[in-house]
């Protein structure tokens, strides 16, 4: 993306044709996705509030294209890989925050959606998992932070919005909290920086 933006303004391209880019780029992103989609709920919820969120600012810019990218590559990723789940309720909660972790999500919601009391879900999930309801997903959180850390010149204030932490102070206490260390020297670490 920041290539493409770069590249525009090598070639002194008006600021309009880089939007026109990038809006188309990310609604072929967006209809290939929901091609590719089995029409679930889900899917279409989702295309939904990405529309809406986006269309709410009527501006697309590359970070905004950027989010779109990662957001739907999860999405087709943890479709793509096969899931070996026994159809339990935790198992099934399981597969569904492997593709929400990046949303807001509260056990009582989620207990609600299996039909089970929050207390038992949580002593269930963490039966079953090893985890905290909450640790589960902050762990899922941070393995797509170092992702995305290794893999993108995204910046840390970015990578945080995406993963759905509101302050990036925050995220990085967590982020330290589970690896040992801040998000910026870890990128550097693996980006081969300083």
């Amino acid at each position: 993306m920041n290539e493409l933006v770069l590249c525009f303004d090598r070639i002194g391209a008006e600021e309009h044709w880089l939007n026109t880019t990038i809006q188309h780029i990310r609604g072929e992103l967006l209809r290939r996705y929901a091609e590719s989609e089995d029409s679930s709920g889900d899917a279409a919820e989702w295309l939904r509030q990405l529309l809406r969120s986006d269309s709410a600012n009527h501006v697309c810019t590359g970070d905004s294209l950027k989010r779109v990218c990662v957001q739907a590559a999860d999405r087709l990723l943890v479709k793509e890989v096969p899931t070996q789940t026994s159809g339990t309720p935790i198992s099934k909660a399981v597969d569904y925050l492997k593709l929400h972790f990046r949303e807001k999500i509260r056990l009582q919601e989620l207990a609600d959606r299996f039909h089970l009391s929050a207390a038992y879900f949580g002593q269930q999930f963490k039966r079953e998992t090893g985890y905290s309801f909450h640790d589960y997903i902050l762990h899922l959180r941070i393995e797509e932070a170092r992702k995305l850390l290794r893999r993108t010149d995204m910046l840390v204030s970015d990578i945080a919005a995406a993963l759905g932490y509101q302050d990036s102070d925050y995220f990085s206490d967590k982020f330290k909290a589970v690896t040992g260390e801040l998000p910026s020297s870890y990128k550097n670490k693996r980006q081969g920086g300083a």
